[in-house]
């Protein structure tokens, strides 16, 4: 009697485990909140031409910003806009805010050197 009713506590015990992994798994996301991965441009970057092409990926968001203006991203969350830059140093900002309304903030300081080539 006792070897069954433990049989039952350690399959309650292993399907309790099972059920908070499979929940973990799918709420670690929601809990992580907005990221931004820029792979273009780099940090303090020195460029020649006025025209910057700012790539990357943001994951888990609702809205996307660029220096205050809404941006857009494809279905994996992979984005690609063009910026002039001013002449000198300046300072590319990207706000990712989720569901939630929790928000992350990416700076991208590069310097626009015309003469620099």
């Amino acid at each position: 009697m006792k070897i069954v009713t433990l049989s039952k506590i350690l399959i309650f015990g292993l399907i309790a485990v099972m059920i908070t992994g499979y929940a973990y798994s799918k709420t670690i996301d929601v809990i992580k909140g907005p990221e931004i991965i820029v792979s273009s441009p780099s940090l303090n970057t020195s460029i020649s031409n006025s025209l910057v092409n700012v790539e990357g990926q943001a994951l888990r968001i609702a809205k996307l910003y660029m220096n205050g203006k809404q941006i857009f991203t494809d279905d994996e969350g992979n984005f690609n806009e063009s910026l002039i830059a001013p002449s000198g140093y300046s300072t590319i900002y990207l706000e990712a805010v989720d569901i939630f309304s929790r928000k992350t903030i990416t700076q991208i300081p590069i310097t626009y050197n015309p003469y620099h080539g």
